[in-house]
């Protein structure tokens, strides 16, 4: 229903909010980090982007009444694999490497190749064409908000990079570093698909609110409609049913006297 695609709308936008909250407290906090830092601070780091990896799981596997908000049309599911299940795997397919550079393309290959470990571990949504709903006789929208779309990827991949500073084996302070200035600026740079996906959020809630208007306005035209054939005056009905039998009757009279006109009557 319109009313439910609505909602639908309204709890994702406000889904991605809190997403956007977090993304961006992380970014600003491992922008921070340089070869200066502490190996305390470096560490702290990582953990809080662990943390936020949970959180960013968490918040895309929201459902409402049941249903998924961002796993397409699979909705009785969450879309997301767990933070443990797909930091397990990454830690996997990183090994034993601890070249910074090596770890970076390796990340981006789990999340981002359409046979590796995002596509067929983290993510357990629907991957094919946007769901979609009607919202009255000429009104059909998409809701493209998914868990596998760009902008909740790169959060998800900026995070787990930065996890994988504490998560995957010997790296020296030196390479942390590295990884946890990458991940800043990936989460950083999320900003903008974040953005981009509340915006198509906002013109579907757009064309939904118009949809329902013109929905109200219908019902409230045919109300009234259906109120002046209820509320015709009784009076005035019964004086039009009576001067119909009025004129009924003379007619009637008129013509049984013409009938009985005849030349004999006056001879």
């Amino acid at each position: 229903t319109s009313e439910e695609t609505k909602q639908t709308l309204a709890n994702s936008q406000m889904v991605l909010q809190s997403l956007d909250d977090i993304r961006n407290t992380t970014a600003q906090q491992l922008l921070l980090v340089n070869d200066s830092s502490t190996a305390a601070q470096i560490d702290q780091a990582a953990a809080s982007s662990r943390d936020t990896l949970d959180s960013a799981v968490r918040l895309l596997n929201t459902q409402i009444a049941n249903r998924s908000l961002f796993g397409g049309a699979i909705v009785d599911q969450p879309p997301l694999a767990s933070a443990n299940d797909m930091m397990a795997s990454l830690t996997a397919a990183v090994g034993p490497t601890t070249d910074p550079a090596a770890i970076i393309a390796i990340v981006d290959d789990w999340f981002d190749n359409p046979a590796g470990g995002f596509a067929t571990i983290g993510y357990l949504g629907y991957s094919g064409p946007a769901l979609q709903k009607q919202v009255n006789e000429t009104t059909t929208v998409q809701l493209t908000a998914r868990a596998d779309g760009p902008a909740a990827v790169e959060v998800l991949k900026g995070a787990a990079l930065a996890a994988l500073a504490n998560d995957s084996g010997a790296l020296d302070q030196s390479e942390k570093t590295t990884l946890l200035e990458e991940a800043g600026i990936r989460l950083f740079s999320a900003s903008e698909p974040l953005a981009a996906m509340r915006a198509r959020i906002g013109s579907t809630e757009s064309q939904v609110a118009d949809a329902m208007a013109s929905n109200a306005a219908q019902e409230t035209m045919l109300g009234m409609l259906q109120n002046d054939l209820e509320r015709a005056d009784p009076f005035e009905t019964a004086s039009r049913l009576q001067a119909v039998q009025l004129q009924l009757e003379t007619h009637f009279t008129v013509t049984a006297r013409m009938s009985q006109l005849s030349l004999l009557r006056y001879i």
